[in-house]
């Protein structure tokens, strides 16, 4: 972890963090506690943009590690391996900082992870330090100096690795196979364009960095994201949700027309490929927020219908929210039920408060992962049960915005 140069990105976006649970609010997203992954590869025109969109509602901190709608493992292999061709490194002046945890904990949070029963270690990858931990149990050693998990597909996951230790910083993509550890990078012409963030689709095939949809299983461009794209923040069933050079907010469906949405939502990412999703899904489930109170929102591409419910103003800012919007996971370990309008602790011995920072990600609509300063964390907030992934700090697989 690089706590010496801080990017002024994400600590804009923690300084936002802070004041959700404040009375002075200007912040669009008031009530979402939120992080933002640095911008990695690409500052040039999408930076500032960068801050004022992620700020007004494409937040990393509200959940931004979340699953999909599988049980975490990983699919076999049954894709060839990406690009392996040698290709000019990506280089900037400056290193950013990735996989950035923060340090800060309350006594009360350690004392109650100190005191969890072990349990299996995560169903997904996870990163700790510069190794790279598979679902079968192997760990692969990665180049470089810092690394996140940026993508998961079919194959495996996609980690963006980063090397600050010569004259010049280098950074680059990464197809890992989840069953063999082999890796290969994915060639820079796909991924050059300056639009920040990356997702992957919901059904693990396709990789979006740049401006280019890559499908996996050829290695080719499938697609080019709509001119206007600046920032990519998440891929859901109704398509990829990106954000203007304006803060304004987009969903777009590959060979369709980008459709406006007419409010700031954020959406939960499907980052795991192993319950293929229906391909004739065309909506969305996520959350809204109006000052300090958030709702959850239905909606569906290309369409003014939408569904509401779970209105909640005040209390602890959220930090996540289940992928179908049945869970709100708050700073305070509680959990509120948007239906029933229901809040309980996430465990009957739950005690201390999660940074704004926290990285989560749902293996199921009920069981979260949460990555803590004292290591991974598993929770099935329906059961009320936790229990201890990992002892370590580790980096778990990030969702955009």
């Amino acid at each position: 972890m690089n706590t010496e140069a801080r990017d002024p990105i994400l600590t804009g976006l923690d300084e936002l963090a802070g004041m959700a649970d404040g009375d002075q609010v200007t912040d669009r997203m008031a009530g979402i506690s939120r992080k933002a992954r640095t911008n990695r590869i690409r500052q040039g025109t999408a930076a500032a943009a960068c801050l004022a969109v992620v700020a007004a509602g494409g937040a990393y901190g509200v959940g931004a590690q979340l699953g999909g709608e599988a049980n975490g493992n990983v699919a076999p292999a049954t894709n060839p391996t990406v690009g392996t061709e040698s290709t000019a490194p990506v280089r900037r002046s400056e290193p950013p900082t990735l996989n950035e945890r923060s340090d800060q904990t309350t006594p009360g949070l350690a004392g109650w992870v100190a005191d969890l029963p072990d349990g299996d270690p995560p169903e997904v990858p996870y990163l700790e330090g510069m190794a790279l931990h598979l679902p079968r149990g192997n760990a692969v050693d990665l180049p470089g100096d810092d690394a996140a998990i940026v993508g998961m597909t079919l194959k495996g996951p996609v980690v963006l690795v980063e090397d600050s230790s010569g004259a010049e910083f280098v950074s680059s993509y990464l197809s890992v196979d989840a069953e063999s550890g082999e890796y290969s990078e994915i060639p820079q012409s796909l991924t050059e364009r300056y639009v920040q963030d990356e997702v992957s689709s919901p059904d693990g095939r396709f990789f979006t960095s740049g401006d280019a949809v890559i499908d996996m299983l050829h290695t080719d461009v499938a697609a080019r994201l709509p001119e206007d794209a600046a920032v990519l923040l998440s891929w859901t069933g109704a398509g990829i949700q990106y954000a203007d050079d304006s803060g304004g907010q987009w969903l777009w469906e590959p060979g369709s027309q980008p459709w406006a949405l007419e409010e700031d939502i954020w959406f939960p990412s499907q980052l795991d490929p192993v319950d293929v999703v229906d391909p004739d899904d065309d909506d969305a489930v996520g959350l809204v927020t109006t000052g300090r109170c958030t709702e959850v929102v239905h909606v569906y591409r290309g369409s003014t219908y939408e569904e509401r419910w779970g209105r909640r103003c005040g209390g602890p800012g959220v930090l996540t929210m289940s992928p179908e919007g049945s869970w709100l996971l708050t700073r305070d370990l509680g959990v509120v039920d948007p239906v029933q309008e229901t809040t309980r602790p996430l465990a009957p011995d739950a005690s201390g408060e999660l940074h704004a920072d926290t990285d989560a990600y749902w293996l199921s609509e009920s069981v979260v992962l949460l990555a803590l300063p004292q290591g991974v964390v598993r929770c099935d907030v329906t059961a009320q049960q936790c229990e201890r992934a990992t002892h370590r700090p580790a980096g778990l697989p990030a969702g955009p915005g």
